[in-house]
């Protein structure tokens, strides 16, 4: 009960603000209340005192992330993968924050880290999917690939995520199998027509018109995207 605990939190450091507990606890029950901003600080003086403390890293990073401030997460999340190597919710927050700045080589990278630490995780798997079958530069792009990483994302989440079925029809264009690319895109409208996002849906759409011209989808080489 994060909510009823941050008033307690917030007095107890009125009386010592620079208590490392003290912060440490506000800093995670702000985040899990949707409040990054506020965990900001908080997070930071605990880093001042315990530098190598993986789970304040990784706090901070995902409250910058959350705001936005992508670069800035990035230090964070390196250092914690230094401290502790085999974490894959931090390779794959690496992974995304390096996406959005466009840094993709690095970003497969730690895809590829996530995915050997732990095979079965769809947002990973689709992440990766995303960038070989749809990223604006050529070099990133393989067909095959997409389509096996696409499919088994799909397959662990029974094609029922609008999102994930989005990358596999990407992933089937890519690889020249466009009956199946729209097919797949179809479903994918249907699914977020159904239950949400409707933006999803637009964009499914859209797709689905691509891949009727027989043409595979692409991101314009100024976007900076993550998967669906």
């Amino acid at each position: 009960q994060f909510t009823d605990a941050i008033p307690f939190f917030e007095r107890a450091l009125r009386q010592n603000p620079e208590s490392v507990d003290g912060n440490d606890n506000l800093g995670h029950a702000l985040m899990e209340v949707g409040k990054p901003d506020a965990a900001i600080s908080h997070l930071r003086i605990v880093l001042q005192h315990r530098p190598n403390d993986v789970d304040a890293l990784n706090g901070l990073a995902d409250a910058l992330t959350q705001a936005g401030q992508f670069a800035a997460a990035i230090p964070h999340l390196e250092a914690s993968l230094r401290a502790k190597p085999d974490q894959p919710v931090a390779h794959y927050s690496l992974a995304m924050a390096l996406v959005r700045l466009g840094r993709t080589d690095q970003a497969i990278e730690h895809f590829r880290s996530t995915i050997r630490l732990q095979p079965n995780a769809p947002a990973a798997l689709n992440g990766l999917a995303w960038i070989r079958a749809a990223n604006s530069n050529a070099a990133f792009r393989n067909g095959g690939e997409a389509v096996q990483l696409a499919q088994r994302a799909c397959q662990l989440t029974g094609y029922r995520r609008p999102a994930l079925l989005v990358t596999l029809a990407a992933a089937y264009a890519e690889a020249g199998r466009f009956e199946e690319a729209i097919a797949t895109a179809q479903k994918a409208r249907d699914l977020a027509l159904a239950s949400g996002p409707k933006d999803l849906a637009e964009r499914s759409r859209q797709m689905l018109e691509l891949y009727q011209s027989r043409q595979a989808y692409h991101e314009p080489p100024t976007a900076v995207r993550a998967a669906p």
